[in-house]
């Protein structure tokens, strides 16, 4: 669909907010020949994200200390990685397994030895004239905010 209507134009412009922004770069990256002229992102966790959300703490606590000591072997699962939510949990303490059991991020951030496509979409993705990502500190979803 977003084919369809951006082929009416010689040039878009896509914005895109939260799990948005990280769906419209996957589509950025894996679109050959598109016609994006700008692609913005507002508070999308383009690096993923690690523990749980700051604003969740004042809810529940030790949230943040469950997600980070243990809560990765639930998220790293197939079951939940068929979530969208969650296949974009990177858990640095936990590499391998992130590489190993995430589908979406380690394809767009081409962090797999010899991944086919992957050249492809660095191209696709470096067509675009302006990039814009916006985020910042007071940033109350997304962990760590400069993920944004």
């Amino acid at each position: 669909m977003v084919r369809e209507i951006a082929s009416q134009y010689d040039h878009i412009i896509a914005v895109g907010y939260s799990q948005g922004g990280v769906v419209l770069r996957g589509v950025i990256e894996e679109w050959d020949n598109h016609n994006v002229a700008m692609f913005i992102s507002l508070a999308s966790p383009q690096h993923g994200v690690y523990g749980s959300p700051p604003l969740a703490e004042h809810f529940i606590p030790f949230l943040d200390w469950y997600a980070k000591n243990g809560f990765y072997k639930v998220l790293y699962t197939s079951v939940f990685q068929k979530l969208g939510l969650f296949n974009y949990y990177l858990d640095p303490t936990h590499y391998e397994m992130y590489l190993e059991s995430v589908e979406y991020f380690p394809r767009m951030n081409n962090e797999r030895e010899g991944e086919e496509g992957a050249e492809q979409r660095k191209t696709n993705f470096s067509k675009l004239r302006k990039l814009v990502l916006i985020g910042g500190p007071g940033e109350d979803v997304i962990d760590p905010w400069q993920s944004t």
